[in-house]
Parts: structure tokens; sequence; C-alpha cells
């Protein structure tokens, strides 16, 4: 009760004090009975909790909660019986970017992904014809959030059996139809009703195609009257209406401007009809501000806190006909228990070896009251196998105990799809190096059995490659042939002498990838590749045979590929090449990186960026170097931005680099993943040809900063300015600008 003006406990306790003790029943059937609405509003409606936390410490009793899209969140978890400050340290902890993720862990998934992830748009090729982006969120992550914070409630005939009932609004996407949804299970409730159009996939229930509730009511008032309610508080967190028309230019603006206002005529009535209206003041914050949780619920407070006065006169009109009560004596606070024991388990959908997967996964939660993260865990492992588009779980109230239900809705969904990709790589200073590809791919997946794809791929301009690669998955096993015809040039230069190519490259081969998936976003793999390579010599035109044994680890924890503000990257490489497998060229290589990033605050990260690369060559007795066009690397992700990317000075046998950087967020440009980051970096590395002592060559050094913009999470444009060594320089220094755009992501199995 921190923080509380003294006024609003001595109003409790006075009415307290002042009243008989009734029951339970006998007081919900007291008037006047009071009601909470809650508007939808996206990350806004966070603000509701904090609102919430004022409401109760002024003693108001509330008897029902009606709430659409985010206020039925908040809504159904009060009703679940989580208090005010319950629900805040949860939305506080949550990961957002997990919750409106569905990553699968089957090694299928994980390759769809990757594709997904190395191209920056996507045209779907279904009956129903082209479609055009990443697709619509399952949201099967925020369900199985939700139903794990509520699972301690059995699926109910009528929610109002609840000690507070509760009411989710949701629309029918078929006929526009307002669909109150009072019955069933309050997780898929709220699921239904938070399917924001464009974001989520709409949610079934009873054979009713639902999405978010707020097209049709945002502050369902009417449907706290048709309840009972004789007094309605109704709380709205929505973002503030554009002031000046210079915010209103871009197609997007206009369009969520159009959306808004429709929300708001259907909103007015209801503002109208309630008995006490509190706004929110959220200004500074998005529809996407949901990693800002602390931020928003204090607005809430502050918003009930200016509305302290007509909450206190309220609650002095209710206590002259029933008793006002503590925060912690809210009749919602009954509903709040341990999950109960499951005596046994229900499997519906699915064939029977699904069945068996998803009795396995629950069998150690039978006979005991599991916890929330168990529940969670179980229902995540058996929608990671990749064999269902949802899983849905409940609790069946039964006379010989509880038990559970489970359904498998089967994925049939298959993705067929056109890819385009787009990378570009400049760096800009007393020369000029560029490096452009711009890539097409055919997708077709599911093609024999699941877990089964033909990516078929071309990349021209720059470079010419061509490929094709099979994709057989077998459970967490996974198996990858592939055909690949390359002929490129790292970067092509114009200086004082003219234009220059980089080292050409070309090949023609084969290969076999097995790999083993760790788990959603880690791989290991084992491979053999037989190919034909020609000299970096221009005029050369003879291919040399290559044979080649490969094996790489893979594993990404971060929040996204293009400039994450978490999460771990590793990776590692080694390469085996010699005449005993067949080829004329020998060499042994072995790469390492590890790409760490910390959330510092709301706004802030810091990272680490190591690399080391060898080819053993002059280090050890019997290594063979590598050929100039498999040399290891500084530019990178993470480090010397100055260089280009076939810069002598940061290339060779050896190399062993150090990045340091700082991000802040600056802006957002879409609801969830596009953001705009200042950022600097500072460099530190030494890179050596065979023979050279790396102790004793001079340390490369850049620092570098500029802008970063993230267009999603696999897709970013970075412009910087750097000063770095420079062994050409008079000065001993040499000032750049580069311009990257694409993803960002190296894999150790895809280095030529």
């Amino acid at each position: 009760m921190k923080n509380k003006a003294p006024a609003i406990l001595a109003l409790g306790i006075l009415s307290l004090l002042g009243q008989p003790k009734v029951t339970w029943a006998e007081e919900a059937s007291r008037k006047p009975r009071i009601a909470l609405v809650l508007s939808g509003g996206s990350a806004f409606g966070i603000a509701h909790v904090g609102v919430l936390e004022e409401i109760e410490a002024a003693g108001i009793p509330i008897d029902m909660v009606v709430g659409t899209s985010m206020g039925s969140i908040v809504g159904g978890l009060y009703a679940s019986g989580y208090s005010p400050g319950a629900m805040a340290d949860i939305l506080a902890d949550l990961d957002w970017t997990g919750v409106f993720s569905d990553n699968r862990a089957s090694a299928g998934d994980r390759f769809q992904r990757r594709v997904r992830s190395s191209y920056s748009l996507r045209l779907g090729i279904e009956g129903r014809g082209l479609e055009f982006g990443e697709g619509l969120i399952a949201g099967q992550s925020i369900l199985s959030l939700f139903t794990s914070l509520t699972a301690h409630i059995p699926r109910l005939a009528s929610f109002d059996s609840l000690p507070v009932p509760y009411r989710a609004v949701a629309t029918d996407l078929m006929n526009g139809d307002k669909v109150v949804l009072g019955s069933g299970s309050i997780a898929e409730a709220m699921r239904a009703s938070m399917s924001i159009p464009g974001l989520f996939r709409p949610y079934e229930i009873d054979g009713r195609i639902l999405v978010d509730g707020g097209v049709v009511d945002n502050l369902p008032v009417d449907v706290a009257r048709a309840l009972g309610a004789d007094l309605v508080i109704a709380v709205e967190s929505r973002g503030a209406a554009p002031t000046d028309p210079a915010q209103l230019k871009s197609p997007v603006a206009i369009a969520a401007q159009t959306a808004n206002l429709m929300i708001l005529q259907n909103m007015g009535p209801s503002r109208a009809q309630a008995d006490l209206f509190i706004q929110c003041d959220l200004r500074g914050f998005t529809t996407a501000s949901y990693q800002d949780a602390d931020r928003l619920i204090q607005r809430g407070r502050e918003a009930g806190q200016a509305a302290r006065p007509r909450l206190l006169e309220l609650a002095r009109r209710i206590s002259a006909s029933r008793p006002l009560v503590l925060p912690e004596e809210e009749p919602n606070r009954r509903a709040l228990a341990q999950i109960p024991a499951l005596a046994g388990l229900e499997v519906s959908g699915g064939a029977p070896a699904d069945e068996t997967l998803a009795r396995s996964a629950f069998a150690p939660l039978l006979g005991r009251s599991a916890s929330r993260d168990e529940l969670k865990a179980a229902i995540d492992a058996v929608y990671a196998t990749g064999s269902f588009d949802l899983v849905k779980f409940g609790v069946e109230a039964r006379a010989d105990g509880a038990r559970g239900s489970l359904s498998l809705v089967p994925d049939l969904s298959s993705d067929r799809a056109l890819f385009l990709g787009l990378d570009y790589s400049g760096t800009y200073s007393s020369e000029y190096s560029s490096s452009f590809g711009l890539g097409t791919a055919l997708f077709l997946q599911d093609l024999w059995g699941q877990d089964s794809s033909l990516l078929v791929t071309a990349n021209f301009v720059n470079s010419l490659r061509l490929g094709a690669t099979w994709f057989q998955g077998l459970g967490p096993f996974y198996f990858q042939p592939w055909l690949d015809y390359s002929s490129d040039y790292d970067a092509l230069s114009f200086s004082s002498t003219g234009v220059v190519l980089g080292k050409h490259y070309r090949s023609a081969g084969a290969g076999l990838w097995a790999g083993l998936a760790l788990g959603r976003d880690s791989d290991l793999v084992l491979g053999y590749a037989f190919q034909g390579i020609a000299s970096q010599d221009f005029a050369d035109t003879a291919f040399h045979p290559l044979s080649s044994l490969r094996a790489a680890v893979f594993l990404d924890g971060r929040d996204a590929s293009a400039f994450p503000e978490k999460g771990l990257l590793f990776s590692g490489g080694a390469t085996l090449a010699g005449g005993f497998l067949g080829g004329e060229i020998s060499y042994f290589q072995a790469e390492l990186g590890l790409d760490a990033v910390f959330r510092t605050g709301p706004r802030d990260s810091l990272g680490l960026a190591l690399f080391a690369g060898t080819d053993l060559a002059g280090l050890a007795p019997g290594f063979s170097p590598v050929p100039s066009s498999f040399y290891s690397s500084l530019r990178r992700p993470g480090m010397f931005y100055r260089f280009s990317a076939s810069a002598p000075e940061i290339q060779g046998d050896h190399a062993l680099g150090l990045g340091l950087k700082w991000r802040r967020r600056i802006a957002r440009i879409n609801p969830l993943f596009g953001r705009v980051y200042l950022f600097a970096n500072a460099s530190l590395g030494l890179s050596a040809l065979q023979g050279d002592r790396l102790a004793s060559l001079p340390l490369l050094w850049c620092a570098s900063g500029g802008l970063q913009v993230r267009l999603s999470p696999s897709l970013g444009l970075q412009l910087a300015g750097s000063l770095g060594r420079s062994e050409t320089s008079a000065l001993g220094l040499a000032p750049a600008l580069s311009l990257e755009l694409g993803s960002f992501l190296q894999r150790p199995e895809d280095r030529r």
C-alpha cells in the first residue's frame, strides 16, 4: 500500500468497521454491482495494471471485469486471481520477443527460418494467390503463456461461476459480429480477443473465426451493463491522437490513423455510458512498447492518482450500501490457486504417434500439482516437434479428479514461396569498394512428407551463384545434399589506377551436410564437398579438384540477427581438405566466432564480438596455407567497419579480432521489430599471412559510429563513419564511410 493517501485507507477501514460481516454470496447480490471495463490498445493496455492498483487502493470492490484485446488479457488475469502487483511482475519480466515468435525446434522449421532470414521479401505461392511478407504469427507462444497462467481455472460452462465474472470481446471475421466470450477456456478467450488483424492469425472457437474485439467494441461498457452492472469504471489506455498533419504523410501513418478513427467511433458511446471514465496519458509510447511495461504501469498509476478524488467519491457512494474492501480482500483473490493435480490426460487430434509423443511430454506432470513453468514447458515441447499448428491445453473438472485435455491442431500449411533479397556492402575512403548481390530463391516445403524441402537459389550482379539444396528432416537429424556453381569476386574497387576486381573465385561442385538439431536455434553439422576450384587469377580458367570434410556448430540465442538487443551467438567451423580425399589442394582451417549482447537499460545494450581463424600454416609443421579465397577475415559483423571485405590488411592465414559495441534505440519504425539505433564500435585485431608472426605484427584498430536501422529481425541497414589505422596513409590513419544492407548473418557451414 506504499504511496497511497492515508485518506484512502481510512475510508476503507471505517467502512469495514461500520458494516456487519456478510458472506461473499450475500455481498455479490448487493447493490450496487461494480464492473471494471478495460479497453484494447496493444502495449498501451499494460497501463491498465497501474490504474487497477489505484482503484483497489480506494477500497472499491470489483464484481465483474470486461475487456477487449490487451484489456481482455489484464481482465482475464485479474479474474483468475492475480493482484495488480502480481500482474506487474509478470508483464515486466516477460521475454516479449519470445512471446511474439513461434519458433519450433524441428530441423525443418529451423531450415525454413534460415531461408526466411536470408531474404527480405517473401511472395507466398498458394492456391489463393500471392502473399506478401513474413506471414502471420500463429500465437502458440502467447497461448502457452496464457494457459500456464490460468491453468488453475478449469474450463467453465460460464465465466459467471468465477468469484469475479469475466467477459472478453472478439470480432467474427466472417460477418463482423461482436462475439462476447463468456465460457470455456479463459486462455483461449484472451488469445481470441487480442488477435490483432494483420499480425496474429485469427483464432477459431466453436467454429467462429475470431479477431481482435477492438474492431467492433474497444470499450465494451454495454457488455458490463448486460451482465447487471450498476456502476461501471471504464479505463481507456490508448496512444495520443496526431496533432500535426505532418505526422500523416506516409501510407503506414495514414492507415494507422484510419484504424484509430474507426476504433474511436465505436468507443464514443461507451465513454459517455461509464459512471467513471479514466484515460491514461501515454504520450511517448507506441503500440509496440512492450519492453517498457514498468513505465507503462507507472503511467497507469499516475492516471489513477489523478482520478483519486473521483474514485474516493465513488467509494463513498458505494459504502452507503455495501462494505468497501482492502486490496487483499478483493473477491478475485479467491480464484488464485495451484494447478490441480492431474489424474489423467486426454489427447485429441493428431496421429497415434503424435498422441504417444504428447503423453510422453506430459507424463511427469500427472498425479501431482505441476508448476506453471513445467506446464508451459510440456506444451512447448509438444509444439516444438513441428507437427502441429497449435497445441491447446485445458483442465476439465471431473468427479474423479481433474484431468488434462490436450488438443493437437495439425499443421496443414506448407510454405511454397518465392524469395527476394538484397545484400550490399560499400566502403568509401581514398578508394571506393562495393559488393552488391541480388538474391532470388524458390522454396518448396513438404513435397515428400513433413520436414522435406527444396530450395533453388540464384544470385546476380557482383556474383553469379546458382544452387539447389534438398533438405530432409528425420526427427532431430537432417540431411542436406546440395549442388552449387559460383563465379564471383569479393569486391569491385575504384582508385586512381582504375577499376580493380577483388579476388576472383569460381567453383562448381556438390556436397552433403548431415546435421543434428540441438535446440530451437542450434545445430551441429558434418559435411563432405567435392568441388572444382578456379584460381584467383582471372585469366586462369583451369579448375582444380578440391575434396573436403567439414564440421560446424551454430548456436544462436539472440532476439534478432540484425542488430540484436540481447542474446548470444556462437559459431565454429573446421575444414580438412587433402589429396587423400581425392583432391589436389590440401589444407586445414578452423574458425570460431562469438557475439554476445547484453541489455543495460530500456534502450541501451553493450556487446562483445570475438573472432579467431587459422590454417596453422607456419605455426605447426605439416600444414599448408589455404588458398587466398579461403582466407580468414576480420571484416565481419561487429568489427572493422572501415575496411572493405577484400582489404589485404584484415585477412590472411591467421586472424584474431575483438569488437566492443554500444547501441541505443532512438526510434521505432514498425510495431514489433523495426528499430533505429545509434551505435559506436571499437575494434582491435591482428592478421597475418603464412610465416608472419602475430606477435610481431602491428595492432590493427578501428573506431566507428553511426546509425543502424532494423527493418525486420533479419534485415538491417547500417551507415557508419570510421577512423582506423592505415598502412597506406601518410598519417597512418584513414577515415571511411561505409554502408551495409542485408541480414548480417554468417553461418560457418556457408563458408566457401
